[in-house]
């Protein structure tokens, strides 16, 4: 792993003295680091499904209406009522 030069060191001195550029930095980073996973958690795919005795994950994995004990080849809707 490389050395920070002392050019660098002194900036990055500088920068946490800057206490609302500091903190911004750090709520920034925050609020990124909790929206990574909303893409995975606010979607219309189920993260989990148990039918028949097996378990699924429609969220990695494209399955089909016939996988569930349906009688046609397309993506089953998961928020009908009768699926």
């Amino acid at each position: 792993m490389r050395k920070l030069s002392p050019e660098v060191k002194e900036g990055f001195r500088r920068f946490r003295h800057q206490r609302r550029a500091y903190y911004s930095f750090i709520v920034l980073t925050v609020l990124f680091l909790l929206s990574l996973p909303a893409e995975l958690l606010c979607n219309s795919k189920p993260l989990l499904i148990y039918c028949n005795g097996r378990f699924y994950f429609p969220v990695f994995k494209t399955y089909t209406a016939q996988d569930f004990g349906g009688d046609r080849q397309v993506e089953p809707d998961y928020q009908s009522r009768y699926f």
